[in-house]
C-alpha cells in the first residue's frame, strides 16, 4: 500500500481571520527559511464554500484557511514533513494563541490496489443482491468510529473498481490554542501514524511499498 500525500494531514477547526494568512505573514512566522514559497488565489469568492485565505506552499507542504478549517497538507510522505507540519502547529499556537479553536484533528490517507484478501474482509452481503436487482455499484464505503489507546478516531473505507481507500481521522476537542498545543506534545503526529499503520496491518495486512 501506499501513503497519500497532498491532503491535509492537520486541520484545526476555529474562527480564523483568514486575511492574516498571507504570503508575507506565512513567509515571515510560519516558513522564514523558504525562499521561494508559491501562491495560489482563490477563483470565486462568492461561492461561501471558497471562502478561505490563499493556498501558500512550498516544496514541502501546503497551508491554507477554507471556511473555518486551518489546514495543513503534506506534498510528500517523508517524517521529516510531518515533523514540519506538527512544529508549524505549535508556531500558531504560539502566534495565534487568541483565535478560538474548538477541534483538531490528525489525517492519514492509504491506497491498495483491491485484492481478494481485502474484498473478504470488506464484504458487504447485500451487494450481490444489489447488482441482482440492476445496480451499478459505483463505489463502497465503511464507516468506524472507535477508540484505541484512548484515542478517538474515525476510520472511511472506500472502494472503486481497482483501488480501496482507507482514511484515518483522529479527532480531538478543544477549547483553545494552549489544549491545542497540550494535544500535539501527548500525541505526536509521528505517533499517530505508527497506530494507524499498526491498524494497517494487523487487521488489513497491508504495509508500505518498500
Amino acid at each position: 500500500m501506499i501513503l497519500k500525500s497532498d491532503y491535509s494531514t492537520i486541520v484545526i477547526v476555529g474562527i480564523w481571520n483568514k486575511g492574516i494568512f498571507n504570503l508575507e505573514w506565512v513567509s515571515k512566522f510560519l516558513l522564514p527559511k523558504e525562499k521561494k514559497l508559491n501562491v495560489e488565489f482563490l477563483l470565486n469568492t462568492k461561492d461561501s464554500s471558497f471562502d478561505g485565505s490563499p493556498r501558500i506552499s512550498s516544496n514541502k507542504i501546503r497551508i491554507f484557511v477554507i471556511g473555518n478549517k486551518l489546514n495543513f497538507v503534506p506534498l510528500n510522505t517523508h517524517n521529516e514533513t510531518f515533523e514540519l507540519i506538527q512544529e508549524l502547529t505549535m508556531k500558531i499556537a504560539d502566534y495565534l494563541p487568541h483565535t478560538p479553536v474548538t477541534a483538531l484533528g490528525v489525517n492519514f490517507l492509504f491506497e491498495n490496489d483491491i485484492s481478494d484478501s481485502l474484498i473478504q474482509i470488506l464484504n458487504i452481503n447485500d451487494t450481490e443482491k444489489l447488482i441482482e436487482f440492476g445496480a451499478s455499484i459505483k463505489n463502497t464505503q465503511h464507516k468506524h468510529s472507535m477508540n484505541i489507546e484512548g484515542r478517538s478516531i474515525n476510520l472511511s473505507i472506500s472502494s472503486n473498481n481497482s483501488k480501496i481507500k482507507f482514511d484515518f481521522n483522529f479527532h480531538f476537542d478543544i477549547s483553545n490554542l494552549i489544549e491545542l498545543k497540550e494535544k500535539i506534545n501527548s500525541n505526536g503526529i509521528l505517533e499517530l501514524k505508527k497506530i494507524a499503520l499498526n491498524v494497517m496491518k494487523d487487521v488489513y495486512n497491508l504495509e508500505l511499498n518498500k
